[in-house]
């Protein structure tokens, strides 16, 4: 599975420095592939990574409870997460302390020069959501599971890329619409 993932990845990154037309029809039975199997892997690893943490937390698991159990009483739409932002926070905090994808490879598109290192057009660059995620500067006590850091307020604080779960940029995961 991985590999037809990353021979996805690289199909597509060599095809769009390259081109600016559509996609054919192996790039895109191959970006469909991906979906298909990212999609259900990390949505299961998200998951399962919630109820850890959440079992770890009584009162965060009652809060949770509590909030799900308004939602017997309303219809479903579309707009549910509006009606529960405590669930959001936790989901958002799950992902925080165990993102999705740990590691992110993102292609150089020009020279440039990181941490005293060169780094060279066509490169491929890794980045950690899983280290970044931890980063004191952006998370105090980080290695804490702390739902109520996704207040709108401390999340409007944080700098561009401090939360990427599911990468970021104009490839970024089609899952980043969600929590």
């Amino acid at each position: 599975m991985r590999r037809v993932s990353q021979r996805s990845v690289e199909r597509r990154n060599s095809h769009l420095l390259e081109h600016s037309e559509h996609m054919s029809d192996q790039q895109l039975r191959d970006e469909a592939m991906t979906i298909l199997i990212a999609g259900h892997e990390t949505t299961a690893n998200a998951l399962a990574w919630t109820l850890f943490l959440l079992a770890q937390q009584p009162e965060a698991e009652r809060k949770l409870q509590d909030e799900i159990a308004m939602l017997h009483e309303l219809p479903p739409t579309a707009n549910v997460l509006a009606r529960v932002p405590y669930t959001e926070m936790v989901i958002k905090e799950s992902m925080r302390l165990y993102p999705p994808t740990w590691i992110v490879p993102c292609l150089a598109i020009s020279d440039f020069e990181l941490g005293g290192y060169p780094i060279h057009r066509n490169s491929i660059v890794f980045t950690s959501p899983y280290t970044m995620h931890r980063h004191p500067h952006c998370y105090p006590n980080p290695e804490r599971f702390v739902p109520e850091r996704w207040t709108p307020e401390p999340e409007k604080l944080l700098p561009r890329y401090a939360y990427f779960p599911f990468g970021g940029g104009p490839r970024v995961c089609i899952g980043n619409d969600s929590p």
